[in-house]
């Protein structure tokens, strides 16, 4: 799943006309380890005293009502992707469908499962 994102950040860094090293690039995405998969294996990187970090109390700011809050354990909710999804900027990946008709244990709180109200609520990329 990693390398799907990876790729799409290299799209935006090309249309944003920033050099990329294709020999790298090639290298890391199809030489080294799987090919991207939607269906790939997904990493939780909350481990360790990452998550011991998580007690510590911090400040974040709202959209909803424009001001910061404390926050501390347990980690805020998932974020509100349908709240934004109706803007010009806002897409859903092309990878996240995928995954959601390939993998019957993926399936976010925060996005609708139905694959016509993700297309009618979304603009899909990639």
């Amino acid at each position: 799943m990693a390398k799907q994102t990876f790729a799409w950040m290299i799209r935006e860094a090309r249309a944003c006309s920033l050099e990329v090293d294709e020999a790298a690039y090639d290298r890391e995405l199809q030489q080294i380890r799987a090919a991207p998969d939607p269906c790939g294996e997904l990493h939780n990187s909350l481990k360790g005293l990452w998550r011991i970090a998580q007690l510590i109390p911090y400040r974040s700011y709202s959209a909803t009502d424009s001001r910061r809050h404390w926050h501390c354990w347990p980690v805020k909710p998932p974020r509100n992707v349908l709240r934004d999804a109706d803007k010009s900027h806002v897409y859903l990946h092309s990878s996240a469908l995928e995954r959601l008709k390939h993998c019957s244990d993926y399936r976010p709180a925060n996005l609708p499962h139905d694959e016509a109200m993700l297309r009618k609520t979304f603009q899909i990329e990639g």
